[in-house]
């Protein structure tokens, strides 16, 4: 669940100081950014919501199968935390839609910089809404197959020291990378409006 190339995407291109460069090197340059960076959280959001979708039908499936009680309670969490999932997600796009293209290039920026606030506050939740759900589903799940004992036990601290992984994982792209990108742009808003490039258009040619 890691943006983990976000912040390779954003500086393909460097940033050079914006009273140097023509108004249309600046729409190209935003453009090519944001185009990168979209890029990739459209391709994590697909392998998720499909890997979700994988989880919401296998478990499902184990949920009508399976006799156990305790493992069909750890199916019935996996399935309604995997929607969760796609619910979350999907969330995460329709809340900050992209911009038109028409926009000046100071609403451009600072309607990517809403979005992108979007995307620190999911990877900062993301312990209740991603981790847990998967943690406890599929220890319940493993329990009701297999009863207490060392190899249930070896799963739960498997799990365990997975999940703070991944979440420090998430913390650390939010603090080494998504935080410098949202600065970036807010230092490239305030230079646009320092330099009087708010009547800058976004276009393709």
């Amino acid at each position: 669940m890691e943006l983990d190339h976000v912040k390779s995407a954003w500086r393909q291109q460097p940033v050079e100081a914006l009273p140097n460069r023509s108004n249309r090197e600046i729409v190209n340059a935003i453009l090519a950014r944001v185009e990168n960076v979209q890029r990739v959280i459209r391709w994590r959001d697909t392998r998720e919501i499909t890997a979700a979708i994988a989880g919401i039908v296998l478990f499902g499936i184990w949920f009508w199968t399976e006799r156990a009680i305790t493992a069909r309670i750890g199916c019935a969490i996996i399935v309604a935390g995997s929607a969760l999932i796609i619910v979350r997600l999907l969330m995460g796009h329709s809340r900050k839609r992209r911009p038109p293209l028409h926009l000046q290039v100071r609403e451009y920026c600072a309607t990517e910089r809403d979005r992108l606030d979007v995307q620190i506050r999911l990877l900062r939740s993301v312990l209740w809404w991603y981790l847990l759900p998967s943690v406890l589903g599929s220890n319940l799940f493993v329990f009701g197959l297999i009863g207490w004992n060392a190899v249930e036990m070896g799963f739960l601290v498997f799990t365990l020291v997975l999940c703070v992984v991944l979440y420090r994982v998430n913390l650390r792209a939010v603090r080494s990378r998504l935080m410098p990108l949202k600065q970036e742009l807010d230092l490239l808003i305030s230079e646009l409006d320092r330099n009087g490039n708010q009547g800058v258009e976004v276009s393709k040619s």
